[in-house]
């Protein structure tokens, strides 16, 4: 069988995918689904991070970040930056916190590199779809 981590990973997917009434509400539309394989459990270790980019893509409306680390420290690196039509914003990871952003011009993101070896910061992310 596959492992626990698999097995949560698709229980959370499903628990994503029977809220899409509530998840629509966010954007005021009808969501088809998930993306195929959308969300994506990362851990980030010492070196590792995300260039920066918008997350368009054809038929994506709404983008998550689950951040599932406890104790993080701004120092360790590996925040989320914003650098949208706004001036840059950096939100470190927070257990159990939830970013949800529209993929468009303005939701460039990144994620900082890690700086230190310490318990990898761990995230889930993933796509919604229009209908």
């Amino acid at each position: 069988g596959a492992s626990p981590s698999c097995q949560a990973l698709r229980a959370f997917r499903s628990m994503l995918a029977q809220e899409l009434a509530l998840w629509g509400k966010f954007l005021s539309m009808n969501l088809k689904g998930l993306e195929s394989q959308a969300e994506l459990a990362t851990l980030f270790r010492r070196g590792d991070f995300i260039s920066p980019h918008t997350g368009q893509k054809a038929g994506r409306v709404l983008g998550f970040l689950l951040f599932l680390t406890k104790h993080w420290r701004e120092a360790w690196g590996g925040g989320l930056w914003w650098l949208g039509a706004r001036p840059a914003e950096q939100f470190l990871p927070q257990f159990n916190v939830l970013h949800l952003f529209a993929p468009s011009d303005d939701s460039l993101h990144l994620v900082s590199p890690v700086t230190i070896d310490a318990e990898p910061c761990l995230v889930i992310s993933g796509w919604f779809l229009h209908e």
